[in-house]
């Protein structure tokens, strides 16, 4: 799991308890996925995490290719609104680089500014192809 480090030391918010509207937990976006944060949440049930992971690598792709559609219609309402899905569903994971570059998108999208949305967009997706593999490594790992 040594992928799942980072350099960036800017905070951001975190789910807790599953709660993505009132965080309250700050933890440092310097991971591409904090495991031990998230077992924490869901008292160690390792079950429940690999359910949740599950979830996530399933029905992900649809909700970011909705974006995708958003940034090349310059459609900033659906680039915000789709986006605040898929930043829920990251907060929840306790995947903090990819939870900012969705934050930042989300933003842009609710100011109407679609003209960095390509760029922040392009920032989602290495982030979530990096948290893609680091989950799907880690289920791999978990079966072996």
């Amino acid at each position: 799991m040594n992928e799942v480090i980072s350099h960036s030391e800017r905070p951001i918010p975190a789910a807790v308890n599953g709660s993505v509207s009132q965080p309250t937990e700050v933890i440092a976006c310097d991971q591409i996925f904090n495991l031990e944060a998230l077992l924490d949440n869901l008292a160690g049930d390792e079950d429940f995490l690999g359910e949740i992971i599950d979830i996530f690598l399933q029905g992900y792709e649809p909700v970011l290719q909705e974006i995708r559609v958003g940034v090349i219609a310059a459609d900033s309402k659906k680039i915000a609104e789709k986006t605040h899905k898929l930043k829920g569903s990251l907060a929840e994971l306790y995947a903090p680089r990819a939870y900012e570059a969705a934050r930042r998108l989300e933003e842009i999208g609710a100011r109407g500014e679609s003209e960095q949305a390509a760029e922040l967009f392009e920032q989602l997706e290495i982030e979530i192809d990096r948290l893609k593999r680091t989950l799907e490594q880690m289920n791999l790992a978990a079966i072996s």
